[in-house]
């Protein structure tokens, strides 16, 4: 259901596409090596690898394999040592699904804007 959710929330969003959806950390890191997004949505709850990997350990790894893709936590664990967890590993972002569901999409167009203001700065030389 929360899958469902977050694509009809997307849906309207024309600069955001769903790429894909994943329920252990194998499956996940296949969906980004071939789908490679620049954003990814990650729940702390895999349910296929509980209770040996969850979303963290996800997290580790697509800081390692993918760093320039933007980590956005999302999970019912909203304690502070899972915030200061993630935010540490280099989670952009952390949301609590049951108070700040809703500022996907708000997110996601913010994530695109400063796309879209990277792609139009202009490289400085090395030498002038």
């Amino acid at each position: 259901p929360i899958v469902a959710r977050i694509q009809q929330m997307l849906a309207g969003l024309q600069q955001v596409e769903v790429s894909g959806s994943a329920w252990s950390l194998t499956s996940a890191l296949l969906s980004i090596q071939e789908q490679m997004p620049d954003v990814a949505i990650i729940d702390i709850h895999l349910v296929q690898d509980a209770p040996k990997a969850n979303g963290i350990t996800l997290l580790a790894t697509l800081r390692q394999m993918f760093p320039h893709i933007t980590a956005i936590m999302l999970t019912n664990l909203s304690d502070d040592i899972y915030r200061s967890t993630c935010m540490k590993m280099g989670a952009k972002y952390f949301l609590d699904k049951s108070k700040e569901f809703e500022k996907i999409p708000d997110i996601l167009m913010q994530i695109v804007h400063e796309h879209e203001e990277k792609e139009h700065e202009w490289p400085l030389p090395d030498k002038i």
